[in-house]
Parts: C-alpha cells; sequence; structure tokens
C-alpha cells in the first residue's frame, strides 16, 4: 500500500516539473514576442530584469527532473526490497 502511494507522489511530483518546465518555454516564447519591436538597449533591460530569473529555472529543470526520477526508482526498489526481505546483502545468522 505504502508502495502505490509513493509511486503515485512521485509520477505526480515529477509530471508536474514537467509541466513547470513546459509552461517557462512558453514563458520564454511569449518574452521572445514582446522583445522583438524593442531597441537593443530596452531588448537588453528586459532580458535581466524579467527573462532572466526564467531561464535560470528553466536551465536548470532538466537536472532537477533527472534527480528527482532517479531519487524516486531508487527510493521505490528500497522499498521492493524491503518487502521482499532481500534488503541485506550479508544478513546476520540467528543461532
Amino acid at each position: 500500500m505504502a508502495y502505490g502511494t509513493m509511486l503515485q507522489e512521485f509520477s505526480a511530483e515529477i509530471a508536474n516539473e514537467i509541466n513547470a518546465l513546459i509552461n517557462y518555454t512558453h514563458d520564454l516564447a511569449a518574452w521572445d514576442e514582446v522583445m522583438k519591436p524593442l531597441s537593443e538597449q530596452r531588448r537588453f533591460d528586459v532580458l535581466v530584469e524579467f527573462v532572466r530569473p526564467i531561464i535560470t529555472l528553466a536551465l536548470g529543470m532538466p537536472y532537477a527532473i533527472r534527480a528527482r526520477f532517479l531519487f524516486a526508482t531508487v527510493h521505490l526498489c528500497h522499498q521492493v526490497n524491503q518487502l521482499k526481505g532481500d534488503y541485506m546483502v550479508d544478513k546476520p545468522k540467528v543461532k
């Protein structure tokens, strides 16, 4: 039961992060349209003030999504191993 709950939570979390990344790319496309008619100096000002924070988040998100995916995979494998009872390589011998 805990495994199924964790799987649903991890799946939803990763899906939400992917959706957020897609939203950031749409935001960047919108800013590209807004900045086209601006002068070079105004474009630079808008880029630094508004676009750079979005770019910073968007560039780091694939690594964060990968890390969450790996964490979820390892954690769920650990849960399965605990259920199976094979989580210790060298089990202590009971006398």
